[in-house]
């Protein structure tokens, strides 16, 4: 697990729409365990090196086209290749396309793109948000809840929204 660190924090920067995105650790995905992934499906990197502020790259480049990735899930199939406890080993198996995520083209910096960003700026991500049946699976996701909990309170992030704006 050192290792996969140490090689984490050398890596250079790089896009946002770029990178592929990975749960740490199972949920369940209804009647099955999974892991699940978004693959960028509009990856092609621009020339030159990568701004700092990987937020407003990402800002600007929405200002010029859609950006989509894939969301992917890996499912269980034994302890063995797929350990639901052992959040040090990686899961073998296959991925499976099961839906695509698209942002479509917009400006970040537009009143209404302002007006949602207020709404979202306070609100906080907890994968225990979720229906029952996609809900975290390990003793290491429940005992993340607690922290999640703490995080909360801390930020004193607003209470889960009914609706968007």
């Amino acid at each position: 697990m050192l290792s996969k660190l140490q090689k984490g924090l050398g890596a250079p920067l790089t896009a946002l729409h770029t990178n592929r995105y990975y749960s740490a650790l199972p949920i369940r995905y209804g009647a099955y365990a999974a892991k699940y992934s978004f693959a960028p499906l509009d990856a092609e990197a621009a020339p030159g090196p990568v701004d700092a502020d990987l937020g407003g790259a990402l800002a600007k480049l929405l200002e010029t086209r859609t950006l989509r990735w894939e969301l992917q899930m890996q499912f269980f199939t034994d302890e063995q290749a797929t350990p639901l406890e052992d959040s040090t080993r990686d899961w073998t198996g296959p991925w499976t396309p099961v839906a695509r995520l698209t942002l479509p083209q917009q400006s970040v910096n537009s009143e209404e793109g302002k007006k949602l960003a207020a709404w979202a700026e306070p609100l906080s991500f907890d994968p225990w948000h979720a229906q029952e049946e996609f809900r975290p699976l390990g003793a290491m996701m429940r005992a993340r809840n607690a922290a999640y909990r703490v995080s909360t309170i801390a930020r004193k992030a607003a209470p889960e929204p009914a609706t968007l704006p």
